[in-house]
């Protein structure tokens, strides 16, 4: 028996008492079986992983962000390590010398320079964050009227209609035949609906199935689980890349991130109905884009009286309670009913046609900026955090122009933001609390009148 003394490593031991005794901050290791495979990986389910392979490529999406050549400071990167995953902490202490040794035995990579690192040795992959910047990915994402008003108002309602009017695709012979005929339409802009399902749906995400509906009421569900040479060879990428093809889409985010993190796509020209329907709150409430909330799909559907995914709660429990849900093979009727719904669902023409069509010229400059920054919320996260902070500001120094204004707790937030002397914001937060307590003493005194009149 060894006697090993290392105090940082006592709180794993604490989790592994099967495998070792801890006397204070001595570890006793009681058994050890060598694995066959060498010590860089380790079995997790049915899965091999290489953690140091894993490590180094997590990383590497990391710095990606910054951009290629970029000098990123070691210290700040740190916040990166500190979201890795679990595999990944365990190998790899917070200490910046230990960051610092590890990327510095990779300069294939990695380049480490005193307190600092940049990625290089990436040319497949350098232009795709310069590409794209900030630049506006969806200039003509709201459709003209023609299009609006020749979509086709006959979208499947119930689960057999779906059922019927559903096609899996798992072969590139398939996929490229389907893309092709939806590319190959004369017009000048064509309308699809997108959406995709998968495994922990984000930037560390998995997607295994890509859907879209078209206005003819039909849904082609893409299993890019079994077959992920069809997002390339199979003309998926072109499609979801391309200025032509509108891609109809609810919370895009999620979809988004994973879409760039594991096939390089970079979504062009979506039309969020998420965001859209935010753009309406601001052009006919008048309200702020911080003072917003986020509209799910059955509530958006709800409220344009649209038929809902019918299986969206059951689903989403099952998802909860098995999270590899969407990973099981063959595909069920349920599964399929779902992963088509929301696709035929967006593309209805009394849901997605009667946003586009009330949304006035000058606020579509807005619903186009705005999801832009859906799209690239993962992909450039600092400068999109940048933008909707400037807006932000902007919005609220227009709000401060205003005589009697009462501003929220949030708002008082923002204030701090702003380039004002501290003097102003002190002053500013002090007539805010005096005029919430002048609209508290109104409302009570409102109240009053109103139980007096009654009495």
């Amino acid at each position: 028996m060894n006697t090993v003394k290392w105090p940082s490593f006592s709180c794993l031991m604490h989790q592994r008492l099967k495998l070792v005794r801890l006397p204070s901050f001595v570890v006793n290791i009681n058994s050890y079986q060598a694995s066959a495979k060498g010590y860089t990986q380790y079995n997790c389910g049915a899965e091999q992983h290489d953690c140091f392979q894993e490590s180094k490529d997590y990383f590497k999406r990391k710095l990606l962000q910054y951009g290629v050549g970029t000098k990123v400071p070691i210290k700040s990167f740190l916040w990166n390590y500190r979201e890795a995953p679990a595999q990944i902490r365990n190998i790899l202490r917070p200490r910046i010398r230990e960051l610092t040794k590890f990327l510095a035995k990779h300069p294939d990579t990695f380049k480490v320079v005193p307190d600092t690192v940049a990625l290089v040795g990436c040319d497949d992959l350098k232009n795709v964050p310069n590409n794209i910047r900030m630049e506006n990915l969806c200039e003509n994402n709201c459709p003209k009227s023609s299009i609006s008003s020749s979509m086709n108002s006959t979208t499947p309602t119930c689960a057999s209609q779906s059922n019927k009017n559903t096609r899996v695709i798992s072969t590139t012979a398939e996929s490229m035949s389907v893309t092709d005929a939806i590319m190959s339409n004369s017009g000048e802009q064509i309308v699809v609906s997108v959406d995709c399902e998968g495994m922990n749906l984000g930037a560390k995400g998995k997607i295994s199935l890509i859907q879209l509906g078209t206005t003819h009421g039909e849904a082609f569900i893409f299993d890019v689980l079994t077959c992920p040479q069809m997002v390339t060879v199979g003309g998926l990428k072109p499609l979801l890349e391309s200025d032509r093809v509108i891609k109809i889409m609810h919370d895009c985010r999620g979809d988004s991130a994973n879409l760039f993190a594991q096939f390089r796509i970079v979504l062009r020209n979506v039309f969020d109905t998420q965001v859209a329907q935010t753009v309406l709150q601001r052009q006919e409430q008048g309200k702020q884009m911080y003072e917003m909330v986020d509209m799910s799909l059955n509530k958006l559907c709800e409220l344009y009286n649209v038929p809902t995914n019918p299986m969206k709660d059951n689903v989403k429990k099952m998802y909860q309670t098995h999270p590899k849900y969407w990973a099981k093979r063959p595909l069920t009727s349920d599964m399929l009913l779902y992963a088509a719904a929301d696709v035929l669902v967006l593309i209805n023409e009394q849901l997605y046609g009667t946003i586009a069509s009330t949304i006035k010229p000058e606020f579509k400059t807005l619903l186009s900026e705005l999801c832009t920054e859906r799209i690239l919320m993962s992909v450039l996260p600092r400068e999109v955090k940048l933008r909707i902070k400037e807006r932000n500001a902007a919005d609220l120094k227009k709000k401060l122009c205003m005589e009697k204004v009462v501003l929220s707790d949030q708002e008082i937030e923002l204030l701090k933001s702003l380039d004002l002397p501290d003097d102003e914001i002190d002053k500013l937060c002090t007539l805010h609390k005096a005029r919430n307590e002048q609209a508290k003493l109104d409302q009570d005194n409102t109240t009053l009148q109103a139980v007096h009149f009654s009495e």
